[in-house]
């Protein structure tokens, strides 16, 4: 009889906790659809035509343009919208990770020569206001006041997670995929708090917001990069390796964010 009271009562408690788990991940699941579905219009694709210039002594040069589209999010009523500069410019990514060993006798450059924030409805033609490279982000302002304003992320509605937190990521697909809005639960893996604040997590949504499941704003997704000469060991051994020691997604918490965004000027004051 003992036995069997053992057995049930195992059976019960592997019940009740498989249940509980179940609850809490739906719970998750449907907190993070609510979020999804207040928050993913504020995210947007920002599509950019950049000329870019490559030349190397003794071989002339070459220039193309590229269309270029990545995920922006609009964080005020005014229309500013950010993104990754590494995602706009990522010619001069590769010259920062590349760093010293290209000498002095090869030169790459860029230059936005187009943007527009494209929407659900008509492309806004948009132009580039500010350029952070310490926390690689770029603010794009609509050349033309929208009416009615475009929703926007509140940056001042912010959360502070920590480990192992659960977030919300959701990110806005290239053309191949309609560009359709996407949602992740994906968890804080790392807090790094110095020189800056940032996050590791398993995302690589470059560009995209992040919330905490009751949809406040926790920051955005971008690229860091130790420029050759700080990495240590450095090689082009690591470039074929993933440059896993070089460069890395993070996310940067809104508090950077919003500092930053307060810079950006007014396009008649540029």
């Amino acid at each position: 009889m003992n036995r069997f009271k053992r057995a049930l009562f195992c059976f019960v408690a592997c019940f009740v906790i498989s249940a509980g788990l179940s609850m809490a991940t739906e719970t998750a699941a449907n907190q993070a659809l609510q979020v999804f579905n207040d928050q993913k219009d504020a995210v947007v694709t920002v599509e950019i035509v950049v000329q870019q210039h490559f030349s190397m002594m003794g071989m002339g040069s070459e220039s193309e343009e590229n269309r270029i589209e990545t995920t922006g999010v609009v964080i005020d009523n005014t229309g500013l919208t950010v993104v990754a500069l590494s995602a706009t410019d990522p010619m001069s990514m590769m010259a920062g990770i590349l760093g010293g060993m290209l000498g002095d006798d090869m030169q790459m450059q860029s230059e936005i020569t187009d943007a527009r924030i494209l929407t659900d409805s008509t492309p806004i033609p948009a132009t580039v206001v500010l350029r952070d490279r310490d926390n690689d982000l770029a603010f794009l302002r609509p050349i033309t006041p929208q009416e009615p304003p475009l929703p926007f992320v509140d940056l001042a509605q912010n959360a502070q997670p920590g480990l192992l937190d659960t977030i919300v990521v959701i990110e806005r697909l290239g053309k191949v995929a309609s560009r359709i809005h996407t949602v992740e639960l994906t968890r804080i893996t790392g807090i790094v708090e110095r020189p800056r604040l940032f996050y590791v997590t398993p995302s690589d949504a470059v560009g995209a917001p992040a919330f905490s499941l009751d949809g406040k704003c926790i920051g955005i997704f971008v690229v860091r990069i130790l420029e050759q000469g700080n990495t240590g060991n450095f090689s082009p051994l690591s470039m074929l390796s993933g440059m896993d020691d070089a460069i890395t997604v993070i996310l940067r918490p809104t508090a950077i964010i919003s500092e930053s965004a307060a810079q950006a000027p007014q396009i008649e004051d540029k």
